[in-house]
This record gives structure tokens, C-alpha cells and sequence, in this order.
């Protein structure tokens, strides 16, 4: 479990997962680094990039909020189902390489995709229930909707602002 919270930390304190992998795998090449530390590690690493979709959500609308918090939940349970089923396999043992970390990093998110593909809609039950909603949320109108293209926080990127800013004239038309 240590390996797994410091590849989270890790890659949550740089926000990318390329990154972390490839400073685990210049780790691996000194030969010190077996595949029973590493596999944690590289969890841990699809764990700690979430951080940057749930910093995005921060202010964002309650859906932004719950595909945030899928992308958490799916990498958290794929980490589970992945570590149960890889660490019965006699490579763990072995001195891992470059490439070995790269194809261990690859099959989760692949193997991952492909077992939780048929229960999506239970995680997204589950993000409703950490997201919930709220007796104060009122309707929002169709007219509303449409301009809530233009939220402030897309004035941090002019380009995108001034593109959302056309977008809401071409409905005003």
C-alpha cells in the first residue's frame, strides 16, 4: 500500500502521469527496482492523475464534479481488481526494466477499460451518490443554459473565451 500512496503523491504533486512513469522507469534502470515494488507504484500513479480532473472540477458544475469523481472511482477500482489479479504472477519477483513499467502501465489502463466498460453505469451511480443533488438547485431554463458557455473561469484562456463568447451571439440570433 506505501508504493501505491507514493506513486498517487508523486504524481499528484507533478499532475502527470507520463511524467512519474518515466522517473520510475529511470529508477528501474539502475536494476534496483523489482516488479513487486514497481506494479504499486504504477497504480498509485493512475491514481494520483486523477488530481487533475478533480482540480478542475473545483467550481465547476455538478456533472463537471461526478465525471471527476468517475475518473477517480474507475482507476481506483481498476487498481484494486488489477493488484489482486497481477500479484500472484511469478515476474514480481524479477528486476524491472523501462519497458516492463511502460507495458505493466499500458495493460492497466487497457485491461481496466475493458472489465469496467459493462458496469459504467454503476460508477456513475456512485458518483451521483458522492455528488448529490441538492433541494436548492432550481430548473434551469433552455435560455440559461445557453449562455452558461460563457462561465468566468474560460477567462483564463482568451482564445477559448472569445470562441464560447461567439457561440452564445450565434444563439442570441
Amino acid at each position: 500500500i506505501i508504493g501505491v500512496i507514493v506513486g498517487t503523491v508523486l504524481t499528484a504533486i507533478i499532475q502527470s502521469s507520463s511524467a512519474s512513469v518515466g522517473i520510475l522507469q529511470a529508477l528501474c534502470v539502475t536494476g534496483a527496482v523489482r516488479y513487486g515494488a514497481a506494479l504499486p507504484i504504477i497504480m498509485g500513479q493512475n491514481i494520483g492523475t486523477c488530481i487533475t480532473a478533480m482540480l478542475s472540477s473545483i467550481g465547476a458544475t455538478k456533472n463537471a464534479k461526478r465525471a471527476a469523481i468517475v475518473h477517480l472511482y474507475f482507476n481506483i477500482v481498476g487498481t484494486v481488481t488489477f493488484m489482486v489479479g497481477f500479484l500472484h504472477f511469478s515476474f514480481i519477483e524479477e528486476v524491472a526494466g523501462p519497458a516492463g513499467i511502460a507495458v505493466i502501465h499500458s495493460a492497466f489502463n487497457i485491461i481496466a477499460t475493458l472489465v469496467l466498460l459493462p458496469f459504467g453505469d454503476m460508477l456513475v451511480k456512485m458518483a451521483c451518490a458522492t455528488v448529490r443533488d441538492t433541494k436548492e438547485e432550481k430548473v434551469i431554463s433552455a435560455e440559461d443554459q445557453e449562455f452558461m458557455i460563457l462561465e468566468s473561469r474560460f477567462l483564463e484562456k482568451p482564445a477559448f473565451a472569445v470562441e464560447q463568447g461567439r457561440n452564445a451571439a450565434r444563439h442570441m440570433e
